[in-house]
């Protein structure tokens, strides 16, 4: 069959425009060659007049043309067009202007360039181009009115004329060509078009028909399906609304179509089976790339609600609905009906389950018991180790009431519990507490299943088996107990072990045993393990630890004693004390059990603990005893640290009675050598002073050097000591502490330099000072030192600045003196409160030394800290607390 002809397409029209455009434009190239050519021979052979003004037009068109020639061998056909009109343009421009304006040929050139535009460029750059020439001819017309035009009255010769208007001509038909071309190529593309689309219209129609067929065909075979398909057919929109349902829903769920699409989904499931599917909904939509598959699908069991109550199970299979893109747009699901099954594997593994207890359990016993229509329960049989258990046999037990009877009360309400889920036709698994025969407590597993009666719908009878799990509740219980033991002890030890002090530490220990472990009488002996002996014991009336003569004497008589103070841990029991009274008994009465052991402390004994049940004479249980050996450890280690935390005590107690006696001595030795130094060093300042006022004549100049230095050095022993005297007066010298004002005692301790401030270039800033609690007259002998040090030390300085200032470190307020002196390297700083101590030479820096060794010794007596930081000719400042306030 052939094949019909297709409308050529844009990229195949293209082409045959630009085959006429470029016949029109070398037409066009060529006319203009021709026209330049010929009216250069016109202005060289001719003499007549007008052709000369022609001459610079055909030099113009000539070499325009070229330049057009060249831009079409080279393929600049955009360049080329703009070309062409521009030059075209300014021809005809140039031509009116030097003609007869409008009258002229020249300006009639401006239709074929109107055409050119639209044609070769743009419909509207016709407009363009139209406009611009309207505008130019309304100018000629001007220049024409205004005379302005140099040839108004000089029109160009017949055969110029001609020449131009013919070639206006065979432009204009050029143009026509290339239009009528287009029209017809477009006439010739439409009718293809109209041909093609008539054929397809006939084949498409052809193919709707069979698939209207094929849609009725197919969906008449769907409805039979889904009306006799026992499978549900449901879709739902993403957020689980119900859009379509097969009609196979009634008698699946008794549910009209219409009734189930306006169900919601959460009410068409049970609880259980709608998390289920919620679950698996937000699974999937969390992973949207599991389900780019179109064969995707899962498989879910869910519990579906009929209309009459009920419920049953179903087998869905689930897949996404996909628009054309193959993005999920709804969920299609088919819900196979599995009740039956689903019944069958829970009753298989109930019975499973059923016969694994009964299995479990009938070791003991088995039983049987008959439901009456009035509720009342008749044992039918029972087997097995029943009456080993309760103590009665199946007639007394009948006659006793039957179970409730020898149910403990405790246990009582656990029974209503199941007998409720046994008469709801639930199995019970439960543990009860029951009252046997000779009045003891036993705890029973059992295993209870209902029988069921279908036709009246209601209990008939439960078959089960028991086990006595009595052993097993003890050893929980007893585990209970000992991890609650346990739990306690290690509170109790952390307690004492707190405990510094001897005698409170032996309360505590004392108390923890009597009150916290429940024994009747205790008693704590110290031990010695160097000596072997025991020194002291705890006295529980006075609270006090007390002469332990009377033990100590009947030390060697108690064997147990020794025997547990050798052995780590160790635990002696004595089992009915007689109460015949012994030398060592006399003080006791009879016990039924008295236990003792040692309290260990690293690898040596360092007491007896003794406890007994005098007062309830009760046994000392397995779990006591165990609670008793773990809290010995405790105490050991408890009396170990109070009494080396004594002895640490006593022993610091005794060292600093010896040191402040040494340092009284030492003080005293200080001030005693200090004060017999003040006599000699006056007489040497006197008699040196003498020599230089009565004998300096005979002396020679080097005499009088070393009378002067004697002198100096007589003067400055004598200064030196009196600040000794005042350094040692300090430690003697009792403090009188009560409020001061900081501020104005700076202010006032300043006042002592204001001649040196006069004459000096130095500012003191003070800036706000809190309240002290202190030695007004000690604090100001602080003032006075780091002042005079500041002074001092900005001596060379040209613009001096010392800053008096508080702060708080650590919560306790500090002040300090600050100066941009000469400062020191900080390696310095611990010598500087050093008695004598000095870091510049006294030919540099006047001064003793003591000065910062007094107002350490003043802040250190305040129970204060003084410290410093400096920089090397960057300054100095010095900190200091007094302690903290009352």
């Amino acid at each position: 069959m052939k094949q019909a002809s297709k409308p050529p397409s844009r990229s195949t029209e293209r082409p045959s425009i630009q085959i006429d455009v470029n016949r029109m434009i070398k037409l066009s190239v060529f006319f203009s060659l021709l026209i330049g050519l010929s009216t250069l021979l016109g202005t060289q052979v001719l003499s007549e007049p007008g052709w000369e003004r022609l001459n610079a037009v055909s030099i113009f068109l000539f070499i325009l043309a070229l330049a057009l020639w060249l831009f079409l061998w080279r393929g600049y056909y955009r360049l080329l067009t703009y070309s062409m009109i521009l030059g075209y343009g300014a021809a005809i421009t140039y031509g009116a202007l030097t003609g007869v304006g409008v009258r002229g040929s020249a300006f009639t050139a401006f239709s074929i360039l109107v055409i050119l535009a639209a044609l070769l460029i743009h419909r509207r750059a016709g407009y363009i181009v139209a406009g611009a020439a309207a505008l130019l001819g309304l100018g000629l017309v001007w220049a024409e009115e205004a005379q302005v035009l140099p040839n108004i009255n000089q029109p160009l010769p017949a055969l110029v004329v001609w020449i131009n208007a013919s070639t206006y001509f065979l432009i204009a038909a050029a143009l026509l060509e290339v239009t009528m071309r287009q029209v017809e190529r477009a006439f010739s593309q439409q009718a293809c078009a109209e041909d093609e689309l008539r054929r397809l219209n006939a084949e498409l129609e052809t193919r709707i028909e069979k698939r209207t067929a094929q849609l009725a065909e197919s969906e008449a075979r769907y409805r039979l399906i889904t009306e006799y398909a026992s499978d549900v057919i449901w879709v739902t929109d993403l957020n689980l609304i119900l859009t379509y349902v097969s009609p196979s829903v009634e008698r699946a769920r008794g549910f009209t179509v219409e009734e189930a699409l306006r169900q919601p989904t959460r009410q068409a499931l049970t609880p259980t089976s709608f998390e289920k599917a919620k679950r698996l909904y937000d699974e999937e939509m969390a992973n949207p790339t599991r389900h780019q598959d179109p064969g995707y699908t899962r498989l879910i069991e869910l519990e579906y609600t009929r209309k009459d109550g009920s419920t049953y199970w179903c087998e869905v299979k689930l897949s996404f609905l996909r628009d054309q893109t193959g993005t999920p747009i709804g969920i299609v699901g088919v819900a196979r009906d599995i009740d039956a099954r689903k019944k069958a594997e829970q009753a298989l593994r109930a019975n499973e389950e059923r016969y694994r207890l009964i299995s479990t359990l009938s070791s003991d016993y088995a039983f049987s018991t008959q439901i009456h229509p009035d509720g009342t329960l008749e044992v039918e049989w029972v087997t097995g180790a029943f009456e080993t258990i309760t103590g009665y046999s199946i007639d007394v037990y009948k006659a006793k009431g039957g179970w409730r009877a020898i149910l403990h009360p405790e246990s009582l309400e656990r029974d209503h519990q199941a007998m409720a889920m046994l008469n709801t036709n639930h199995p019970v698994d439960a543990e009860m507490k029951i009252i046997t025969a000779n009045g003891d407590f036993r705890w029973l597993r059992f295993y209870a299943h209902p029988v069921w009666d279908t036709e009246q719908n209601r209990l008939a009878a439960i078959h089960g088996a028991g086990k006595d799990i009595t052993a097993q509740k003890m050893t929980e219980a007893r585990e209970i107990r000992r991890r609650e033991m346990l739990e306690k002890i290690i509170l109790l030890g952390q307690t004492v072990t707190q405990h510094t002090d001897l005698q409170s530490c032996l309360r505590q220990i004392h108390h923890s045993l009597r009150y916290e472990l429940g024994f009747d009488r205790i008693g704590v002996l110290l031990y010695d393990p160097v000596k072997n002996e025991f020194h002291d014991a705890f006295s529980l009336p006075t609270g006090d630890i007390e002469d332990s003569t009377w033990y100590l004497r009947a030390k060697s008589e108690h064997e147990t004693w020794n025997m547990v103070m050798k052995t780590p841990k160790g635990l002696a029991i004595i089992e009915e004390v007689p109460s015949k009274p012994t030398s060592f008994r006399e003080k006791t009465r009879p016990i039924r059990q008295h236990a003792t052991l040692a309290a260990w402390a690293g690898d040596k004994p360092v007491a007896l603990i003794a406890v007994d049940n005098a007062r309830t004479r009760e046994p000392l249980t397995e779990e006591k005893l165990e609670a008793l050996k773990l809290f010995a450890g405790y105490a050991g280690l408890a009396i170990e640290n109070a009494r080396l935390n004594g002895q640490l005590e006593q022993r610091v107690t005794e060292r600093t009675a010896e040191l402040e006696a040494a340092n009284r001595e030492l003080q005293d030795f200080t001030y005693t050598i200090a004060h017999d130094l003040r006599a000699p060093a006056r007489a040497m300042i006197g008699f040196s002073r003498l020599l230089q006022e009565h004998h300096a004549g005979n002396l020679n100049p080097e005499g009088q050097h070393y009378l002067n230095r004697v002198n100096y050095g007589a003067q400055r022993m004598g200064k030196m000591i009196d600040e000794l005297l005042a350094f040692t007066r300090l430690g003697r010298q009792t403090l009188h502490k009560r409020e001061v004002n900081m501020r104005a005692l700076a202010r006032q301790v300043l006042e002592e330099f204001q001649p040196e401030q006069i004459e000096r270039q130095i500012t003191v800033d003070i800036e706000p000072l809190p309240d002290a609690f202190a030695d007004q007259e000690m604090v100001e002998q602080i003032w006075l030192h780091l002042l005079a040090n500041a002074f001092k030390f900005t001596r060379g300085i040209a613009e001096a600045k010392i800053t008096l200032g508080a702060g708080v470190r650590a919560q306790v307020p500090y002040y300090f003196v600050r100066d941009n002196g000469v400062g020191f390297e900080m390696q310095y700083a611990e010598k500087l409160f050093g008695v004598f101590h000095r870091l510049h030479r006294e030919e540099e820096y006047e001064g003793t030394g003591m000065g910062l060794a007094i107002v350490h010794r003043i802040v250190t007596r305040h129970g204060g800290q003084v410290w410093t930081e400096a920089e090397l000719n960057k300054g100095a400042t010095f900190f200091f607390t007094l302690g903290t306030t009352p």
